[in-house]
């Protein structure tokens, strides 16, 4: 299902039923907004990915930022059958915004596990990475995306629009008779978030 904007959403923006709302224009619209962007907003279910050792007691991950961490496990032994065994998540710290996994020193002597010891794909971790809540700016994008496939359906090759409102977020975008369209609006909204640092909101 459609996770950056909703057949809700852009029919009150359109003001229009939103049964009109094909499932194939929300589906470019996706599409294009991560094409456009070079960013994907969903969150993304990693399971059981494997990682050299780093031989110190940091891990970086290649996907970031991380909504949370299901398991660690350590490679025990190689031959003749892999045996893993899963570190307790009381022995590392997730940095959510960069994907870094810190090993925090054991007070209590109950392991003598401190590092992510030096292996090849030695580690194995299932993780969620992405945003749990889309941003404002990225649903207004995907909203004014799918917009833009209506007005072309519709054979509007103009395409002017001077505000819209979508839930409780609104914004304008022309002042006095000056106009500005759809095309124009999104090209400025894809260059803000590329710029943007969006914050993720971990589970």
């Amino acid at each position: 299902m459609y996770s950056y904007t909703s057949k809700t959403k852009v029919a009150y923006l359109l003001d229009i039923d939103e049964a009109v709302i094909q499932d194939e224009w929300m589906e470019w619209a996706e599409a294009e907004l991560e094409e456009k962007t070079q960013k994907s907003f969903k969150e993304i279910t990693v399971t059981n990915k494997r990682y050299d050792g780093s031989g110190s007691d940091e891990l970086i991950l290649d996907e970031y930022p991380i909504t949370s961490i299901t398991k660690i496990e350590y490679l025990y032994q190689y031959q003749p059958t892999e045996v893993w065994l899963e570190l307790a998540s009381t022995y590392y710290r997730l940095y959510t915004r960069t994907g870094i996994v810190k090993m925090t020193p054991d007070l209590s002597g109950l392991t003598d596990i401190s590092e992510f010891e030096e292996g090849v794909q030695n580690i194995r971790m299932t993780y969620k990475y992405g945003y749990t809540a889309i941003p404002k700016l990225v649903e207004l994008l995907a909203t004014l995306l799918t917009a833009q496939k209506y007005q072309i359906y519709l054979d509007q090759t103009d395409g002017v629009i001077s505000s819209e409102k979508i839930g409780d977020y609104s914004v304008s975008y022309a002042t006095g008779n000056a106009e500005v369209k759809i095309s124009d609006l999104i090209e400025n909204i894809v260059n803000q978030i590329k710029k943007t640092t969006f914050e993720c909101r971990a589970l």
